[in-house]
């Protein structure tokens, strides 16, 4: 039986019958995976379609952000330009405005605003030649109005009636400048500050912001946050007093200070419920009794943009920061009143280890006339005649006269031949310092002439000669 399968194998038809099922077996699987392949390309083919729609969709929506990308950085660069804002915040509790413009009333609150308008503006001139002429200033002053109006008054800075019409007159001056009354309330005018500068910071229109809250450490938080969001670059201080809280040094931000219209040191007093303002140490105006100023809540104005032709009243160097007491002796006083600062010049200048911050009352200059007069003048000590004859604001006699008892042991500062006797013009002058004699006792607790309270001492450069 099995030789006769060999014999069919091995015949021709039987191989040709083998052959013939091999090939039919390598057919079926060619097929077979054929179409699986074929399955796969459509799957990818459509996969591929997928993919090509979405990316086209993407380059469209692409397209299209770009568009409004562009159009939008066009808007804000069209707002930044037209109208950029400056943006003025005012704790008007701690930064004080200068004496002479409180007492100066409606006048005076015009001349404010005028002055903090064109300084505001002449800073950012500097700061961006490319600033459009089209800029606008909004500022607002933050007070409590009661208990500021209560410590100007105490401390005999200005009346009530002064401070009303100051107040009015500020806020008629533009739209956009304002003095706010936000009352008592402790953090008042705190709150109110800090949330503006958080909401105009971000404003594209916003090109900077001034911060009139400079002696308060209570900014710092707020600031922090401004550094944090990336904002930081739109702030500026600016300065009332001289002395910035120590929290805010830190920051290390760009100041600007106004000349004339701020009070530059910082004021004390009760006004409403005490409250600190500050960490910084606080400077009194003068020795003596003097009431402290630490309101319960800041004012908030907006002030706005300024005006073309300001009425501008003459401002003094540091007025109104310090008061004088002719009842005080000057040696009280420290530091004391600058005597050639308030009667001519004083050559030092900032330099000056003498006061230039005192009112200019004309108490203040009898007083300071008075004790001028006991320093010798230089060119009368050397026996030449004084250029500036009867008006040489020092000593040309000694007010001791003859009976000087300083000229018996040749101590006495007044060494001119007739330094102790009174010639023409210095007769009267001689008549009225002796007369006075001893309220220049009494003015600076010693009869030593020639000493120095407020002034030079002899030694010093002739003051007529400046």
């Amino acid at each position: 039986m099995n030789e006769e399968k060999e014999t069919a194998n091995s015949s021709p038809l039987g191989r040709w019958e083998a052959l013939f099922r091999e090939q039919s077996e390598i057919f079926h699987s060619a097929i077979t995976r054929a179409v699986a392949l074929e399955a796969e390309v459509k799957e990818l083919r459509r996969e591929n379609a997928v993919w090509k729609n979405a990316h086209k969709k993407s380059e469209d929506d692409h397209e299209v952000t770009k568009r409004i990308v562009s159009r939008l950085e066009r808007n804000m660069d069209a707002i930044k330009d037209n109208n950029p804002l400056l943006v003025c915040l005012i704790d008007g509790d701690g930064t004080i405005f200068a004496q002479d413009l409180l007492m100066a009333g409606r006048n005076g609150g015009r001349q404010a605003a005028s002055l903090l308008n064109q300084g505001l503006m002449n800073y950012i001139a500097g700061l961006d030649d490319n600033l459009p002429p089209r800029c606008q200033v909004w500022l607002s002053i933050y007070c409590n109005k009661k208990g500021l109006t209560d410590t100007l008054v105490n401390n005999n800075v200005c009346s009530y009636e002064q401070f009303e019409e100051f107040y009015h007159g500020f806020n008629q001056a533009s739209p956009m400048f304002s003095i706010v009354d936000v009352g008592y309330g402790k953090e008042a005018a705190d709150a109110k500050i800090k949330e503006h500068l958080r909401v105009f910071t971000k404003f594209p229109q916003t090109y900077r912001i001034f911060l009139g809250g400079s002696h308060d450490n209570g900014y710092s938080t707020t600031i922090n946050h401004l550094a944090n969001e990336g904002y930081l670059e739109k702030l500026i201080l600016l300065k009332g007093y001289k002395m910035l809280a120590q929290e805010l040094r830190s920051f290390d931000l760009p100041q600007v200070e106004i000349h004339g219209l701020f009070m530059t040191t910082k004021m004390t007093g009760s006004a409403g419920h005490n409250r600190t303002r500050s960490s910084s140490p606080t400077k009194q105006l003068r020795d003596g009794p003097m009431k402290k100023y630490f309101p319960d809540s800041q004012p908030r104005t907006p002030l706005g943009q300024v005006f073309s032709t300001p009425q501008v009243l003459p401002a003094q160097h540091d007025i109104g920061v310090r008061q004088f007491d002719p009842a005080i002796p000057l040696k009280n006083y420290k530091p004391a009143p600058c005597t050639w600062y308030y009667l001519t010049k004083c050559k030092n200048g900032s330099r000056c280890r003498f006061a230039h911050d005192y009112q200019t009352t004309p108490q203040l200059k009898a007083a300071l006339q008075i004790h001028a007069k006991k320093t010798p003048c230089s060119y009368v000590a050397k026996n030449k005649p004084c250029p500036q004859g009867d008006g040489c604001y020092m000593g040309h006699v000694c007010p001791r006269g003859p009976t000087c008892t300083f000229l018996k042991n040749k101590k006495c500062n007044f060494t001119g031949k007739d330094a102790h006797k009174a010639q023409g013009g210095d007769a009267a002058a001689y008549a009225y310092i002796g007369s006075m004699r001893m309220r220049i006792i009494d003015d600076t607790g010693s009869d030593d002439v020639g000493s120095s309270v407020g002034s030079p001492g002899p030694s010093d450069s002739q003051l007529s000669s400046d």
